[in-house]
Formats: C-alpha cells, sequence, structure tokens
C-alpha cells in the first residue's frame, strides 16, 4: 500500500515504511541521450501548469533547461571548452518529456494502453504529452473513449 507517496508493508498488525534500496531506476542516467533527446513544447507546457498552479512569477526561468535543473530533473556537465553547456539526462526526464524517436530508441517497448469498452488506443508518448492527450479537457481522448464520465472531471486547458 503507498500513502502520500510513502510504501508501507503490513507486518504483523500494523503497517510500516516499506524501503528498497537502490530501487528507484529514475535518476539513472540515460547514456548517449542529450538535450536534442527533449521536446521543448512539452517542457513549456510543464512550466505554464508549474506557473498557473503555483503562481510563480512568468520570468522566474529563462529557458526551459533552467526549469529542469532547479527540479533536479537535468544535470549539468563540467566540460572545458565548450561554449553549450552539455547536459546528463535521466530516466525520469526522458520518461516526462522524451522525443518520440529518443524513447523507442532508449525504451524500445514504452507506451501508454487505454483500454475501455468503446476502444483501445495504444500512444507512443512521453507522460507529459500523453496526459494532455488523455485527459486535456473536451476534445480529450479519455473524453471520447468514456463520454459517460463527467466533464468537469477533466482539466481545461486552452
Amino acid at each position: 500500500m503507498t500513502v502520500k507517496g510513502i510504501s508501507k508493508i503490513r507486518i504483523g498488525k500494523e503497517c510500516r515504511p516499506y524501503y528498497t534500496t537502490e530501487d528507484d531506476r529514475s535518476r539513472v542516467v540515460v547514456p548517449d541521450a542529450t538535450a536534442d533527446d527533449l521536446s521543448l513544447p512539452a517542457i513549456k507546457w510543464a512550466i505554464e501548469q508549474h506557473h498557473k498552479h503555483f503562481r510563480t512569477p512568468k520570468q522566474q526561468w529563462r529557458d526551459p533547461f533552467e526549469y529542469l535543473i532547479e527540479a533536479r530533473l537535468l544535470d549539468i556537465c563540467a566540460t572545458e571548452g565548450e561554449e553549450e553547456p552539455q547536459f546528463r539526462v535521466p530516466l525520469a526526464t526522458l520518461i516526462l518529456f522524451g522525443k518520440e524517436t529518443s524513447l523507442t530508441r532508449v525504451l524500445p517497448f514504452f507506451e501508454t494502453v487505454i483500454i475501455t469498452p468503446t476502444g483501445t488506443k495504444h500512444l507512443r508518448k512521453n507522460a507529459a504529452d500523453a496526459f494532455k492527450e488523455i485527459c486535456g479537457g473536451e476534445n480529450s481522448l479519455a473524453r471520447r473513449l468514456c463520454p459517460t464520465i463527467p466533464l468537469e472531471i477533466f482539466p481545461s486547458w486552452p
């Protein structure tokens, strides 16, 4: 069971936090992945959602990569003599914001499958783009596949 992001396991009559060492592979750096493997529109959408939710100043991050660095979703490599900074891309960042070609190259079996009584849909997109397509308001995939779900359930994005 998971409560507030902490996994718990039943031991006797009580539930205690359950920790596994080195089980989180999301911080693992993807070899040969670069900032070019990330979708700038998906990152910009995430920044917009962050601004809306936390009411942060619009100019807080000058570019999308500053946002990812502050969110600990991107690491800067120390490189001498290079004008452009080099980044190390963790697996979690690639899953959240990776381009479809990059996801296919690194994670060939990565996809979101939606199965409903009215149909099945396979999406080979990063998590941000998949979320937008599935839950993005009145014209969303979930709304079309599950027309009985009230519209108020879905976020309203322009």
